[in-house]
This record gives C-alpha cells, structure tokens and sequence, in this order.
C-alpha cells in the first residue's frame, strides 16, 4: 500500500494546479489483431460500465503557457513526420506481459454537498502487445458497492502510443518549437499537431515533447475539430508538468516521481486532477487524485487512485530505460 504525506499534497496545491497498421516489435498474427479488435468491440458497452474514473483534485493552475523559442522563427514543414520512440512511452517502454494492479476509491455528492454513495474499483491492466505505433492493454476491473463485488469482463484494447486513445490517427504536422517552463526552467519541445477520430468526433493533440525531459510529452492540449469551426483556439482538455524531482513512497522505498496536473472543461462543469508518474510503474501512475465539478464549480463527485501491485516480465529479455534506481522484488512474471 502506497502511503503519500500530507506535506507532498499541499505543496502541489500550494504550487498551483495512437496509423492502424500494426508493424510490431513483436508483430501480431493477423488472427490475433482480428480476436483482439472483435473482443475490444464486444466488450465495449460493458466495460463503459466498470471503466474508473481518474480525473482531478487540484486547484492549482497548469503554469506558464508555452512560449515560442527565439531560434524557431521559421515555419516547419507540413510533411515532417514524427515517430514517438516506444521507449519513451509509460507502457510500451516495459516488457510484453508486464502489468499493475490498481484501487480506485470513488465517492459521490449530492446537490447538499453530502456523500451519497461511496465505490471502491480494483483493477488489473496487463500489456499483450507492442506495435510502432501502437500497443494492446488487457484490462479487468472489479467494483464493490454497498458491500457487493461486481466481476467485470475482461476488456482487450488496442491503444496508439500518441494519444493512449483507440482512434485512428489521421495525420501528424510539426510546429515551430516552443518553450515550456517546469520549476522556473525554460525547457525546449518540439511541438506536435495529432489528429485523429474518437467517438464519431475528429480531436486535435498538440503535445510539447522533449526527447531528454521524463515524461517525454510535457503539455498537451486537446481541441475539437468540427466544419463549422475548422480551427478550435480553446482547448477541451490541457494536462502538464508541474514539478518533478518529488519523492513518493512505494512499498518500502522512496522513489522519484513528476506531478501532473489536467483539466478536462466540459459543458457542465470541469475535471481536475493531479498524478504522480515515475519510469518504473507500467504505465507510469503511482497515485493521483481527482474531483469532478458541477457548472457552479461545486465537487459532485471525487477519486483517489493508489497502486496495489506491479511486476516487470523478466522473459521478454528487455530492458526498461529510466532514470536509474530500482524497486527491489519488483520484477516478475505476470500473475
């Protein structure tokens, strides 16, 4: 169980707030992606059913925008492509077969502002594959409310590495660099536009990436495209680093962690959350919080995600870049 001190929430708070080929390192039979594609359709109602919600507790702002860098003055070529190195990626960076088993703590409000009803989720995610462009993530959660478990299906789903999202991704265009600041420290990123479909809806990424700064994609920013507003100038969803270099304690050791904090605007209200990520988790969150706002910016709903349990697969034979410290017990086949 991961213990995380008072004193590390407050300073956050106090600081502010996927090309559908698959061409795999280990390449899918073709039956395979099909099984895999059919059961992530089959599975999609029910799993809508039992998916966590992990989105938000901060009220601290997202820092300094984005600033263009002074060298950069010239327009990048339209037709630049980038390829996000898997080894970068928080799952695709681990051994086939590697997995984490998480506790999602949910509590509801009503329009009082008293708690009404109370969930607790645990879930086991798994990776199956890794393509170039792509990853599949085995998934199986169990929720117990009002002391009755409900087992859910296992649900397989096939992920892009650019945008941990199952739409296809259309179209990839460079930006001039910009600079991001992290701890009063310029740091410069390439900037990307991704876009790509998701629920019958056409989203841009522009993320900030640095080939040298964990966790790789500092910022990102999501718009909506649609006809009849080509090019969106406010973002639904924005998410970005705001400090790094922060000790959390998993099992019995300290380990280096980055805080993320997003924001996800909807119609009625926001998303806000906060993450603590570290290179040596499949799939990179340790602990994070979130709190659903209502349109008067009330909380009508709130989570707490801890991790349980993680291994490393030893047999795929290979080796996890990080940042150099180690989790003693940690490597081991998946349950």
């Amino acid at each position: 169980m991961l213990n995380f001190t008072t004193a590390i929430v407050c300073l956050f708070f106090a600081n502010s707030l996927l090309a559908p080929s698959l061409f795999a390192k280990e390449k899918l039979p073709a039956e395979q992606v099909s099984a895999v594609l059919t059961a992530g359709d089959d599975r999609t109602q029910a799993d809508a059913e039992l998916k966590p919600e992990l989105e938000s507790t901060a009220s601290v702002d997202l820092g300094q925008p984005a600033e263009p860098t002074s060298k950069s003055e010239k327009t990048r070529s339209d037709q630049e492509q980038f390829t996000y190195p898997s080894q970068h990626h928080l799952w695709a960076k681990f051994p086939i077969g590697s997995w984490r088993e998480i506790e999602i703590t949910t509590e509801t409000f009503d329009a009082s502002g008293k708690i009404y009803g109370r969930s607790v989720t645990l879930q086991k995610e798994t990776l199956k594959a890794i393509a170039e462009d792509s990853y599949v993530l085995e998934t199986q959660a169990t929720v117990e409310v009002s002391g009755k478990q409900i087992v859910g299906p296992v649900n397989t789903r096939i992920l892009r590495l650019l945008t941990d999202r199952p739409g296809v991704v259309f179209s990839i265009s460079r930006r001039d660099d910009e600079i991001v600041m992290l701890d009063e420290r310029p740091i410069e990123c390439e900037v990307w536009d991704v876009l790509y479909g998701e629920d019958a809806q056409n989203l841009r990424d522009r993320v900030y990436y640095s080939a040298e700064k964990f966790p790789h994609f500092l910022r990102r920013e999501t718009f909506e495209e649609a006809e009849q507003v080509p090019v969106a100038t406010t973002p639904t969803d924005t998410s970005g680093l705001v400090a790094e270099h922060v000790p959390l304690l998993i099992g019995d050791q300290l380990v280096p962690c980055v805080c993320e904090k997003s924001v996800r605007f909807r119609e009625k209200g926001s998303i806000q959350s906060i993450r603590m990520i570290s290179s040596k988790i499949p799939g990179g969150e340790a602990q994070a919080w979130s709190t659903d706002f209502n349109a008067d910016a009330q909380p009508n709903r709130w989570s707490v995600l801890k991790l349980l349990d993680f291994g490393v697969n030893p047999a795929a034979g290979d080796s996890v870049q990080d940042d150099g410290t180690s989790l003693p017990g940690r490597t081991s086949q998946a349950k």
